[in-house]
């Protein structure tokens, strides 16, 4: 994909998503973003809809970005490079993303990934 650096690019979307508690959000854009996860630079698509969640990432990105999560010492490995974890207010772990690409800084919730097995 060609973009311009810093770019996002945003169309029509009406995917449903169904989240755990069974609530089903229907989405309204799609949006391509381009992002930087452990100094790796990357382009993020995702769903954009009417729901107060953080960005979330599911299994299939994960499987592509090689991550290896590491429970017992809170770390993970993704695109080969090692990573410390982060938690969210409820406990669980998200990643942070920067445009230095320096994830030992404490990221604010709205702008991490969450790592949720049930998203799939």
């Amino acid at each position: 994909m060609n973009m311009k650096d810093g770019e996002i690019q945003s169309s029509f979307s009406d995917r449903p998503f169904l989240f755990g508690n069974r609530q089903i959000v229907k989405c309204f854009k799609q949006v391509v973003l381009p992002a930087k996860i452990v100094s790796t630079e990357c382009i993020i698509k995702t769903e954009v809809g009417k729901a107060n969640i953080p960005l979330l990432l599911g299994k299939e990105s994960l499987k592509r970005a090689d991550t290896v999560v590491d429970l017992m010492n809170d770390t993970a490995e993704m695109f080969g490079i090692p990573m410390k974890l982060h938690f969210i207010s409820c406990g669980q772990y998200c990643i942070a993303i920067s445009n230095d690409g320096n994830e030992e800084h404490n990221a604010p919730e709205s702008i991490v990934l969450l790592i949720d097995e049930s998203m799939g």
